[in-house]
């Protein structure tokens, strides 16, 4: 089924007043195959958690058990790398409380892997920061590396000289400089690349060779 097929039958649930399970959510973000769908499934875990929340509080059930667990954030922040929908894994995260998703240290480390530029990069650690939780060599590892996996090397190498200034236990300062090496040597080899016109220069040469054959 699509997400939007699933989307419509949580809906034919809430009007038939039989609340869904965790799972039929997970299912949908399971389904998630490019950007509108995982926007829609965003949307549909919103609702899923304020439609549990109104009638656990009607029956006056603990708050604790209306609510998605982390497992839900991590498999919606993996649908969405998968289909390249980092913005949406990440306006997500950043409206967790608002859909019901409890945020954990690794969902940002797994939301570093899927940022697409290092604005993102920023939003995720900014992030971080917003929820307390201590800067360690985890994150900052994370940060950097993201940085140079989207080419932006500049950023990378501010962030790296930092957190090494900053002496972050645990912090991998020579994966990081590796990465951004790495980094620097793939872009300096794939631009510009002249292959092509050798290439051309070896077929002209060729025919000029077989013309003078045909002369000859």
């Amino acid at each position: 089924m699509t997400v939007r097929q699933l989307c419509d039958a949580l809906d034919a649930r809430y009007a038939s007043r039989k609340l869904p399970a965790e799972r039929h959510v997970q299912q949908l973000v399971a389904a998630v195959a490019d950007e509108s769908d995982a926007t829609m499934a965003a949307a549909a875990m919103a609702k899923f958690h304020h439609r549990r929340a109104a009638a656990f509080a009607t029956m006056k059930l603990p708050r604790k058990r209306h609510g998605l667990t982390p497992q839900s954030l991590m498999m919606f922040i993996g649908a969405c790398r998968r289909v390249g929908a980092a913005s949406a894994a990440l306006a997500a995260a950043e409206n967790h409380n608002a859909i019901g998703l409890p945020m954990i240290r690794p969902a940002l480390l797994k939301l570093c892997e899927a940022c697409e530029d290092v604005d993102q990069v920023l939003r995720v650690y900014e992030l971080w920061q917003k929820e307390g939780w201590e800067v360690d060599g985890a994150i900052a590892e994370a940060v950097v590396i993201a940085a140079a996996r989207v080419g932006e090397l500049d950023a990378a190498e501010r962030w790296l000289s930092e957190f090494k200034g900053a002496g972050i236990d645990a912090f991998d300062a020579a994966r990081c400089e590796t990465a951004v090496a790495d980094k620097r040597a793939e872009m300096a080899s794939s631009p510009d690349d002249d292959g092509g016109e050798e290439n051309g220069g070896e077929e002209e040469g060729g025919d000029d060779a077989e013309g003078e054959n045909e002369s000859k």
